[in-house]
């Protein structure tokens, strides 16, 4: 059959034999894209994928792939796009490299790929993006992946790698760098990552790094997302960062970061999620200072050494429309009245404050089509205000009011 190019991608389809995928492609030998991406295919990637020497473009993103992956297939002579993403119960591991290699994109995340990367990885010279973020790869990240200068995308993270990351200082096209998540050495953040003025993206979460966070990350002035959390990170946040005027996602949670929350948070106008729960951080801070960032969603501030007050009165149209907001820990003696006007709350977390009183009866109004989970457990809450008969929220999953002084008649759940 002469046919150049199947794509019966995102369809409800089922191959219902183990070999449904062989059967499918064996007399294709001319193929140059097969897409089946999101196509139950339940079976093994059939070996003869390897003599098809036309291809040139394999998605087969989230299609229920099992068994072994036939490494042959990165040595397919035209080959530049292999996609097998979210197919955890595939696995395969690299050989080595070619020079006549073509890949361009090669996506293996969440898969069960596991061994070591070559050094011969370096001869993917064309490489655009490597994506191997949730596998079991381990060993050491090899230093000739500095040799891959045109990658814009390059994902390691969740894996098991271990000593040190190279120097990646040669990446002058990087746009995503993912490294969260492996085994590294304790250390500081290398200085090189100041050189990567490219970078959008940078994903370096439970990495073991300690020490101060280094002023240089200002260099990277067109970052909008900086993933820091779970580290060993100390001290106060340098006010150079509130100089990136991109950023619309920073997460330092679970570090011990000491000192005051800056009021310069109010100059990071494109910020929408915001987390900076579990550290060390202590002093008043006015909730004023992030409710005037209009786009922001995620508001995460809970578990600190905190005090956290409002010197205003709101209406809604001053307000960020909020989705997940925690402030556990805060010493709050009240709700905050600008939850009077939040209509698309998701997560509402303000446990273990010094809340006393009734719950008012705005509350039932707020967020009815969206609130998922609510927490105001450990507070001294004596009951709820002209409560209605069942709770409102119509998605809810989660009630906590445990450890308060709650009496009288309780609303049931919805």
């Amino acid at each position: 059959m002469q046919l150049s190019s199947l794509d019966l991608s995102q369809n409800p389809l089922k191959l219902q034999s183990p070999s449904g995928l062989k059967d499918l492609v064996q007399n294709m030998t001319g193929l140059n894209e097969l897409h089946l991406s999101g196509v139950d295919i339940s079976s093994s990637v059939p070996h003869l994928l390897t003599n098809f020497s036309s291809l040139r473009s394999i998605k087969l993103k989230n299609c229920s792939l099992r068994n072994k992956f036939p490494e042959a297939i990165f040595q397919l002579p035209k080959l530049k796009i292999l996609d097998v993403e979210s197919n955890p119960n595939l696995f395969g591991s690299f050989h080595e490299f070619h020079n006549n290699n073509l890949l361009e994109y090669v996506n293996l995340g969440l898969t069960g790929f596991f061994g070591i990367v070559p050094n011969s990885i370096s001869k993917l010279n064309h490489l655009i993006i490597l994506r191997l973020t949730k596998c079991s790869f381990s060993g050491r990240i090899p230093a000739s992946l500095s040799n891959l200068t045109q990658l814009t995308y390059l994902g390691l993270g969740m894996n098991k790698f271990t000593g040190l990351v190279p120097s990646l200082i040669s990446h002058s096209k990087l746009n995503i760098l993912e490294l969260t998540g492996n085994k590294f050495e304790k250390g500081y953040l290398p200085s090189w990552l100041g050189k990567l003025t490219t970078l959008n993206e940078l994903y370096i979460a439970d990495m073991n790094i300690n020490g101060e966070i280094p002023p240089f990350l200002a260099n990277l002035t067109k970052l909008s997302v900086l993933q820091m959390g779970k580290n060993v990170l100390t001290r106060h946040i340098p006010s150079s960062l509130f100089n990136i005027s991109q950023l619309r996602m920073l997460s330092l949670q679970e570090n011990q970061l000491q000192g005051p929350i800056s009021s310069s948070f109010s100059n990071s106008k494109s910020l929408q999620h915001l987390r900076l729960q579990w550290n060390d951080f202590s002093g008043k801070v006015d909730i004023d200072i992030f409710l005037r960032l209009n786009k922001l969603e995620t508001l995460a501030l809970g578990f600190n050494m905190i005090s956290l007050v409002a010197t205003k009165n709101y209406s809604n149209s001053t307000l960020p429309e909020l989705k997940d907001v925690e402030l556990q820990s805060c010493n709050l003696k009240e709700f905050p009245s600008f939850f009077r006007f939040q209509q698309k709350l998701r997560i509402l977390l303000l446990g273990h404050n010094k809340i006393h009183g009734m719950v008012p009866v705005w509350i039932w109004n707020n967020s009815q089509e969206t609130l998922q989970l609510i927490s105001l457990s450990y507070n001294s809450i004596t009951g709820f205000h002209q409560h209605p008969h069942f709770l409102p929220w119509k998605r809810l999953q989660g009630f906590y009011i445990s450890y308060n002084q709650v009496h009288g008649q309780l609303p049931l759940p919805p």
